[in-house]
């Protein structure tokens, strides 16, 4: 019975698979985005970069926010929206908080 149960576990992970492999297409260029992923089918998707920044230490610091996307019906071209806060360390609004400004 062990026998039987060593085999089969060998065999099942003897096989490799590769996905999500980057292919060149026909004039050589690589593509990471597919714009039918990225919105231009109609469908409401994109891709999102949060990042969040502590030079204020335990009260935390300033934002950025990258999104990627495709327009409905654009199949060539990718769009990037970039948001970015800054932060005075030093001035907190009546709550506490740092008060941030959209570069």
């Amino acid at each position: 019975m062990l026998f039987i149960l060593l085999l089969l576990l060998s065999l099942s992970c003897s096989k490799k698979e590769e996905h999500n492999k980057v292919v060149p297409n026909k004039d050589k260029t690589f593509v990471f985005f597919n714009p039918i992923t990225l919105g231009a089918s109609g469908v409401d998707s994109n891709l999102n970069i949060n990042a969040s920044f502590s030079e204020c230490g335990e009260w935390g610091g300033n934002y950025e926010n990258l999104k990627i996307f495709s327009k409905k019906g654009n199949y060539k071209d990718h769009f990037l929206k970039y948001r970015k806060t800054n932060v005075d360390c030093d001035k907190r609004d009546s709550n506490g908080r740092n008060i941030e400004t959209v570069v």
